[in-house]
């Protein structure tokens, strides 16, 4: 029998190692926003999610066709508090904290390591740069994955009833995104598949598996009442293409992850969930590219976002074996490198890269080159938001606006007094650099950097564009 001592000492680790886990993951995610404030940090955040927090609320059908699960969490929250940026700072750190408290939970519940070990385990999860992508503006693959974690977690759980909590967190994974939802599907068929000792117990997972695979493919069909399609293109590109993305994505994966990937061969393949998961991840992001079929285009290597949950994971059980003198000094050496790349990159802009991240510039297109940027760098975005708010109170009335996916989330900021017609270019770039197509429209406006320098690949803009009002950096440009 435990005394009383005892109880206290086991009742402190139970609540203290979860509590600083998600204290350490929150000051971390906590850092970028207080150097960058009051702007939220994140392409998507800007161009997508802001936009549509403040149309209103999704309606069921974008929410499931599309999972648009984050945007109706957003939208909700913004009808209450009507704060876009800070909702979407906060937000931001809620996942940041979500992730490792599921990296936790899973080292805890299912390797069933101890309190410390898990602590440790989910803190180099935090500080780890796909870890820090997906919370800089990837929260809709944030929310499938946390949810994911979660329903492994539940199905390991040895109460039938705790198991059937699968069934729920299957569904909130379809309508988070459909890439976990992939991964987690197959990782959890192959996982019944292989076992083979099925019995009643099994039949939380196989409802789980069932559940979520019909509405997986469901999801993917349109929906031919109001046009919507699902939001994860597959192309054919046999050949040297597709053996590019494979490779691509490889190289992606060994600049950010390198740290943990050197543990990998402390981890024997088995039927448990983090190692299905592993092999899910590779079977989509290499194998499938590798055969010519693309399930992402661009960017190419958002598949490898997932790859953190068993990195992670053999971390932990690699650092379980740590009386190796061996794999001791091998962890050490990962965490103190995990930690210099990450705070650098946590704390510079694209303007001002660190030293890790020049050497990752091919990357850019995955992984920016500096965390303090949204849609343009930190530093120059109250000069963009002057600038827009003078265009919506000095661009004649009626008169059309043009502006990229870069700046047209933020028009939603201002009010539109003199009734512009604001209209959305899409991502203007190198390969779609939609600049040229409207120079045609003739006493149109548009926004663009005063001296392009290579943004999103521009270096040169059309000679029927003419600068009519400047702040610093950016300048409104009449189509004459």
């Amino acid at each position: 029998m435990l005394s009383t001592s005892d109880l206290e000492g086991r009742l402190t680790k139970t609540i203290v190692y979860p509590a600083l886990t998600v204290f350490i993951a929150l000051v971390v995610r906590l850092i970028p926003i207080i150097l960058a404030w009051p702007y939220p940090t994140g392409f998507d955040t800007t161009a997508y999610y802001l936009p549509r927090m403040i149309i209103g609320i999704p309606s069921l059908s974008v929410i499931f066709y599309l999972a648009q699960l984050h945007q109706w969490i957003l939208s909700s929250t913004y009808r209450v508090f009507p704060n876009p940026f800070l909702i979407l700072n906060v937000v931001a750190m809620i996942l940041q904290a979500s992730l490792s408290l599921s990296f936790y939970a899973y080292a805890k519940k299912v390797l069933e390591l101890s309190e410390k070990l898990s602590f440790v385990a989910s803190t180099i999860g935090i500080f780890n740069l796909l870890t820090l992508r997906l919370t800089w503006d990837q929260y809709r693959i944030s929310l499938g994955l946390i949810f994911g974690i979660l329903a492994l977690v539940a199905l390991f759980s040895k109460s039938i009833r705790v198991r059937y909590v699968a069934l729920p967190l299957i569904i909130l994974v379809v309508l988070s995104n459909q890439l976990p939802a992939a991964i987690l599907i197959f990782t959890l068929l192959i996982h019944f598949i292989w076992k083979r000792n099925w019995s009643w117990e099994s039949a939380p997972e196989l409802l789980a598996i069932i559940v979520g695979l019909f509405l997986f493919i469901i999801q993917q069909l349109p929906a031919s009442n109001n046009g919507l399609t699902t939001s994860v293109p597959i192309t054919i590109a046999p050949g040297l293409p597709g053996s590019i993305v494979a490779f691509t994505g490889v190289g992606f994966l060994l600049y950010t992850s390198w740290p943990l990937l050197l543990f990998l061969p402390f981890t024997k393949i088995r039927n448990e969930f983090h190692h299905l998961w592993l092999l899910a991840v590779f079977l989509f992001a290499f194998l499938f590219p590798l055969a010519g079929i693309l399930i992402l285009v661009l960017p190419s290597s958002f598949t490898y976002f997932l790859l953190i949950f068993p990195l992670v994971m053999a971390f932990g059980l690699a650092f379980d074996h740590r009386e190796k003198k061996f794999v001791r000094r091998l962890v050490i050496i990962t965490m103190v490198f995990s930690i210099i790349i990450s705070v650098s990159y946590l704390v510079t802009s694209p303007l001002a890269p660190s030293p890790y991240s020049l050497v990752g510039g091919v990357f850019a297109q995955d992984m920016p080159l500096g965390y303090l940027q949204s849609t343009v760098p930190i530093s120059q975005e109250d000069q963009l938001m002057n600038l827009l708010g003078m265009a919506m109170i000095s661009i004649p009335p009626n008169s059309t606006l043009f502006l990229g996916a870069q700046f047209y989330g933020l028009s939603y900021m201002f009010a539109n007094p003199n009734r512009i017609n604001i209209s959305n270019l899409g991502i203007v770039s190198s390969s779609n650099n939609s600049l040229i197509a409207i120079s045609s429209v003739k006493g149109s406006y548009t926004i663009w950097w005063t001296t392009p320098q290579g943004w999103y690949g521009i270096s040169s803009l059309p000679s029927d564009f003419h600068i009519w009002l400047k702040d610093g950096e950016f300048s409104i440009y009449s189509i004459t």
